[in-house]
């Protein structure tokens, strides 16, 4: 036997006035009974005990996180006890068995003798709180099913809804990802158009480099040459000799210097080599100079 069970043998016999005194303490501290409207809205109307003593009412919280209907009354028969200081009392059986914990099984004992016990004829207290018919403790119960039904079909559907509003949401974050999935893709084949317009212009560029090059090399040879027809007489400036083979016409001279100019000898065929990053260049690697 639980706490629960306890106060369910208790409630079924207690007194009228001890019934009355006891749910005017848990009333208004929160004590509830399911599938009745208004309940507190009639400070004089206080419920049967078929309408309490099931496990549906008793079990139920007063709030999130707070106290069992079963624990408020708990606490209010031991207040109960306590006023009366008699151990022969009724509700100072609570008194016992929150303070001592061997006396369950006399106390449980206790209250199987009193439910075996034979009855009256006569109505006793506790006949008298139970003064509704079986139809209305059925219809009761009825009510408080229906109550939990509504509730529980309320939840269902609003998980439904919820699972609806998760299933847009989720395609809708599909459409997302597909649209940005086809972003990239253009982005991609973009910016691989963009490097291979880099490379082209970048090859363009060299060659017109190299063109470039190729062409101040002669425009400075040219150079030297008229300077050369105008002074009428070469003197080089870096004391540069060179004596020809006899019998060898025009000799290949492989020569590397900044500035052509600075070298100009009749009688030789002179290539000249201004960046050494080209010596390893078709032109230079398989011609023989002298």
């Amino acid at each position: 036997m639980n706490e629960c069970e306890l106060v369910k043998k208790i409630l079924n016999h207690m007194n009228a006035e001890d019934y009355k005194i006891l749910i005017n303490k848990v009333w208004f501290r929160g004590f509830w009974v399911p599938g009745i409207a208004n309940q507190r809205s009639d400070k004089k109307w206080r419920p049967k005990v078929e309408f309490i003593n099931n496990d549906v009412v008793l079990n139920r919280k007063i709030r999130k996180g707070g106290k069992h209907n079963y624990e408020l009354l708990i606490e209010a028969m031991i207040k109960m006890a306590e006023d009366r200081n008699d151990e022969t009392y009724l509700l100072y059986n609570v008194v016992r068995w929150i303070t001592d914990p061997d006396s369950h099984e006399e106390i449980e004992e206790y209250f199987n003798q009193l439910e075996n016990k034979p009855k009256d004829d006569t109505k006793n207290d506790s006949e008298e709180i139970k003064d509704t018919s079986e139809k209305d403790d059925v219809n009761v119960q009825d009510n408080l099913l229906k109550k939990e039904n509504e509730k529980l079909k309320a939840e269902i559907d609003n998980w439904k809804n919820r699972g609806k509003k998760y299933k847009e949401n989720i395609q809708n974050l599909k459409i997302k990802c597909s649209n940005l999935e086809q972003e990239n893709n253009r982005v991609k084949k973009e910016n691989g158009r963009l490097i291979r317009e880099n490379e082209k212009t970048k090859q363009g560029k060299d060659t017109t480099v190299k063109e470039y090059n190729d062409r101040i090399i002669a425009l400075s040879v040219e150079n030297s040459k008229l300077k050369e027809k105008i002074r009428g007489k070469y003197k080089p400036k870096k004391n540069i000799v060179l004596s020809k083979t006899s019998g060898v016409s025009d000799p290949k001279v492989l020569c590397v210097t900044k500035n052509p100019a600075d070298v100009l000898i009749k009688g030789y065929n002179i290539y000249f080599l201004t960046d050494l990053e080209e010596l390893n260049k078709k032109i230079y690697t398989e011609t023989v100079f002298d």
